[in-house]
């Protein structure tokens, strides 16, 4: 009954607009337009654009569309047919509109944003709704639907509000797939449409009110989809499965590739660290991890290593739905020392897959992490049981506990963050256990987990990556940050610092690499400053050109700090000519003063 009250507040919503005035124009070809906040353009058949104020409306012909912006929404009504809501960063273009009495045939394009429909047309006629969504295309027969494409991750979202079987239809990569009322389907530019999902349609409720007043609202995939939980290893595992040959832990699928490293690569099943549980070992080999048939969405992966060689002769990376790279974490254990390899996702991205490269080494198993109660990030989740995590080397003596405690930090080489630790009581931690942080005025540069176990009245270090350190910061040191372990003191778990770094260039230092194509036909930008912060409202700009056209323009209206790296990408452009240039730029002007690199 709850989803029908909420699939009922959407009808009401759409059913409310009412059908256009009699304006005289021929409804069988045109469609009125109405701006239903500010924002919001239109486009004729020669690409012109014309902005539309909040309540206003014109009327639509073939060939010519709207777009809107991060908080406007535009309306779109076909006569007595179809409503068609389009709100954040949406795009939409009519590409054919004919309709009678006998039969009514509607085809859109939506470039970008997200469609809220309802197609409402007389059962006994003959209709369609077809829809080109970048790699998508959906048809409708008479549903209420909404479709949303992401804007961090080349995801496009189908959704049935009042859909009944073989009413709403996604097809991509030649497959075709029915969705139905409160399920859900993405679309990846790799692969066919996703199992169907149940979606949370509370969430989706709240979530398109806030969208319909203008408000910032996440990525639609993380309001439907629950975070991936899962902890699996290969103790299940009673032979080695062979290479190229896919084989699944707990809805995950896993291949060795038989290109691994150098196009030799060795597996075997043995038990690497004697816990009784079949291992993958390997040399100079790949896994690769495919984690779209687990139904829900992957945002934290640790994966649980044995390393056999030195340390950075390893390395774990993460890819989006396009298989386009996104972060990378490098095997930093010595040799014969076990590590969790964390990878935590950033901007609403989610992890459609994921490769293990492993000069020598063992994998014991992985994690999809869920976040913590608050939403923060988990700690390191390791698959097994670690040397260490079993119990305490030093039983307590008269209900002793351990004691973590840390010094102020200090910069160390000249361009890294390092704090000493000490345990101060004879109990023992086990390994895993003690999770940290280092923060620069507020920002993490580092968080992880010890990996090994802190003996009785021992010490040592943490220390953050190679970083551009700015002329004056405060930087922060804490362990045991989730309070994972009792102590005997509580409340020295945390030291802090004002140092001053190197001498810092007297100007900010923005660079930009060469522009990228991602997703298929999205132009990325990575930009990062080399020299001093930049605060926020100095006038940054970054712009990407394709064949000396602008195609995006972005303030950046939040502090840049010296040592940070971005990225900025465009909307799906469809198409791309065959032949392009494209071009980043970034510039910016501080108190009179110019720095810029293109």
């Amino acid at each position: 009954m709850k989803h029908l009250l909420i699939l009922c507040s959407l009808i009401f919503f759409l059913a409310a607009c009412g059908g256009p005035p009699d304006t005289g124009a021929d409804v069988s070809s045109s469609v009125r337009a109405e701006a239903r906040r500010d924002q919001v353009q239109t486009i004729d058949t020669a690409g012109k654009r014309q902005p539309l104020a909040a309540n206003d409306d014109t009327i639509l012909h073939v060939g010519e569309g709207v777009d809107v912006n991060s908080t406007g929404s535009a309306l779109l009504q076909f006569a007595d047919l179809l409503i068609v809501e389009v709100t954040r960063n949406g795009k939409i273009q009519l590409k054919e509109y004919r309709a009678d009495d006998e039969s009514a045939l509607v085809d859109l394009v939506q470039t970008s944003g997200v469609l809220l429909g309802n197609f409402n047309p007389k059962k006994e006629i003959n209709r369609r709704l077809n829809i080109a969504a970048g790699f998508a295309k959906i048809e409708v027969t008479g549903t209420r639907f909404l479709i949303a494409r992401e804007e961090q991750t080349p995801l496009w979202w189908i959704v049935g509000l009042d859909a009944e079987s073989k009413d709403l239809w996604v097809e991509a990569n030649g497959v075709r797939k029915d969705v139905i009322s409160g399920q859900a389907r993405w679309v990846a530019p790799v692969g066919e449409p996703s199992d169907s999902i149940e979606a949370d349609m509370d969430n989706l409720e709240s979530w398109l009110k806030a969208l319909q007043a203008g408000e910032p609202q996440p990525e639609i995939g993380e309001i439907i989809w629950p975070k991936a939980d899962v902890l699996s290893n290969t103790g299940t595992l009673t032979r080695l499965p062979a290479i190229g040959e896919p084989f699944e832990m707990d809805g995950v699928i896993l291949t060795l590739t038989e290109d691994g490293m150098n196009g030799h690569p060795q597996y075997a099943l043995q038990d690497c660290n004697g816990d009784g549980r079949n291992d993958i070992s390997m040399k100079m080999g790949t896994i690769l991890f495919d984690f779209r048939r687990v139904l829900a969405r992957v945002r934290a992966l640790d994966v649980t290593v044995l390393n056999l060689d030195d340390p950075k002769t390893g390395l774990l990376r993460v890819f989006d739905p396009a298989q386009d790279e996104i972060a990378r974490r490098p095997i930093l254990a010595d040799r014969d020392e076990y590590e969790v390899l964390d990878l935590r996702s950033i901007s609403g991205m989610a992890y459609h897959y994921a490769a293990l490269d492993m000069t020598a080494g063992c994998f014991l198993g992985f994690s999809l992490t869920p976040p913590t109660a608050t939403g923060s990030d988990a700690p390191p989740r390791p698959a097994v049981p670690l040397p260490g995590d079993t119990g305490e080397t030093v039983p307590p003596t008269s209900g002793d506990l351990p004691d973590l405690t840390v010094n102020a930090p200090v910069i160390a080489d000249e361009d890294s963050i390092a704090c000493q630790y000490i345990n101060d009581s004879p109990v023992s931690i086990p390994a895993n256990k003690a999770v940290y942080e280092i923060l620069i005025d507020g920002e993490r540069v580092a968080y992880g987990a010890l990996s090994k176990a802190i003996a009785g009245n021992s010490n040592g270090w943490i220390r953050s990556r190679a970083l551009n350190l700015p002329s004056s910061f405060t930087a922060t040191c804490r362990i045991d940050i989730n309070d994972a372990i009792e102590e005997r003191n509580e409340d020295n778990n945390v030291a802090e610092a004002v140092l001053t770094g190197p001498a810092a260039t007297s100007l900010p230092d923005l660079v930009v690499d060469d522009p990228q194509l991602v997703s298929g036909s999205q132009i990325q930008c990575n930009y990062a400053n080399l020299g001093a912060d930049i605060p926020a409202d100095s006038d940054v700009w970054i712009a990407i050109y394709v064949n000396s056209m602008t195609v995006l323009v972005e303030p950046l209206d939040t502090p840049i700090r010296s040592g940070s790296h971005y990225l900025v990408r465009t909307n799906l452009q469809n198409p791309l000519p065959e032949e392009f240039e494209a071009m980043c730029v970034i510039d910016f002007y501080i108190q009179d003063q110019r720095s810029e690199r293109k």
